[in-house]
């Protein structure tokens, strides 16, 4: 992922207020365990920090980290064959 990305998302997620941060926060740990953001997070994001951009880098990081865990197994798996 871009750096320059990611450093926008989190100024973003700096200018929101403490308790938002949190929620949001609560939201990227839900993600990452389910390895996506459901619809309902995505909305919150949007709605919090006026934009849909932070939530479309948390999208994209997902996808990113979904992709390599992937590229590991798949490598793991050809070596055990």
């Amino acid at each position: 992922m871009q750096t320059e990305l990611l450093e926008q998302a989190d100024r973003v997620l700096a200018a929101l207020s403490p308790g938002r941060r949190e929620a949001v926060r609560e939201i990227v740990v839900d993600a990452v365990h389910r390895g996506a953001l459901t619809p309902t997070g995505r909305a919150f994001i949007a709605r919090v920090s006026g934009s849909s951009f932070l939530a479309d880098v948390l999208s994209d990081a997902l996808t990113e980290h979904r992709r390599a865990l992937e590229q590991r197994r798949a490598l793991e798996q050809d070596r055990v064959e």
